[in-house]
């Protein structure tokens, strides 16, 4: 299949004489598989009555063949299976234990599967089709699947879709953020500086859901987090954690809170101002002391001046900054 331009055929373009004519250049799994696509894809098709044609090991031969090494053959599997999820109601929940075994074998047996970002993107299909929320597999789903899915080495692979698939699950059930939360913590990539930045970047993201109650718990835990990542040894990580600054809407759930978070960041910017001798990270330090100093003035002064009671080793560029701040 690796060959075969799968463009060629269109929904309108679904007769067999015309799969017939392709088939001196497919092999016979290939041909097929094209006159089955024909099939699904046809308005001929009728879920009631062909889904009886439509057996269960079709679907898991498919889904064998999403771990193809070609992208494009993934994504014509992946379409084909996506079509016999929205016509079959009834093998809706025999496809998704299909990709859950997937996911298992990826996890806990061998992290070398190609199919992962796929069926991901088909799962936050199927999550947003959901007319109502399934609390029990939907928790299944978002603590024994996406959250270990964070583990492998592969996960700038498929971590545009993950936090898809995240983010709608704790839209739709926000009692969830906080033992999610607790769990992202706990496998906090230690060595990769580039899962840390995909972790800052998912907690923010989670900050933006419009629970205010939901997410007002969490956010003592969080950014005693995000102090640590501030205070961290590698400056890139320092210098990644300050542009959650830079996001205008994680800046007004700091602004609505700010009572709660300027004590906790307040002692770590100050230190990495009075530590830290280089340029850049002093200027990305005092753009976000001014943000907090405008929030409350007050609360931030008093801060200040408990911190700068405790001796610290200061240097004059620090200090001349901050007496400019403030």
């Amino acid at each position: 299949m690796n060959n075969f331009d799968h463009s060629r055929l269109t929904d309108s373009d679904v007769s067999p004489c015309k799969i017939r004519k392709l088939s001196n250049s497919l092999s016979k799994k290939q041909a097929v598989t094209e006159l089955f696509s024909s099939f699904v894809k046809t308005h001929n098709f009728c879920p009631n009555l062909d889904v009886q044609r439509i057996h269960k090991i079709i679907v898991v031969k498919l889904v064998e063949r999403l771990e193809s090494k070609d992208a494009n053959d993934r994504k014509f599997m992946q379409g084909i299976l996506r079509r016999i999820y929205l016509k079959c109601i009834n093998l809706r929940p025999f496809i998704r234990s299909q990709y859950n075994d997937v996911f298992f074998r990826f996890i806990f047996e061998k992290n070398d599967f190609l199919c992962i970002a796929e069926i991901l993107d088909t799962y936050y299909d199927i999550i947003m089709g959901f007319t109502q929320p399934v609390e029990t597999e939907h928790e299944q789903l978002l603590f024994k699947i996406l959250l270990p899915l964070h583990k492998p080495p592969s996960l700038p692979e498929y971590f545009n879709q993950l936090i898809k698939c995240v983010i709608a699950l704790l839209i739709q059930n926000p009692s969830f953020i906080e033992k999610y939360l607790k769990g992202l913590l706990r496998i906090w990539p230690k060595t990769s500086i580039t899962k840390v930045t995909f972790f800052l970047n998912e907690i923010g993201r989670i900050l933006l859901i419009k629970d205010e109650q939901e997410v007002k718990k969490v956010l003592p835990m969080v950014f005693n987090h995000i102090s640590k990542c501030l205070c961290n040894e590698s400056t890139k990580i320092s210098e990644y954690t300050l542009r959650l600054w830079e996001n205008y809407k994680v800046l007004k759930v700091i602004d609505r809170n700010h009572e709660l978070i300027i004590p906790i960041v307040c002692p770590h910017l100050l230190r990495i101002l009075i530590r830290h001798l280089g340029t850049p990270m002093q200027s990305h330090v005092s753009i976000v002391l001014c943000y907090l100093l405008k929030m409350n003035n007050t609360l931030f002064r008093r801060m200040t001046s408990m911190c700068m009671c405790v001796k610290e080793p200061k240097n004059a560029k620090s200090s001349i900054l901050l007496e400019h701040i403030i």
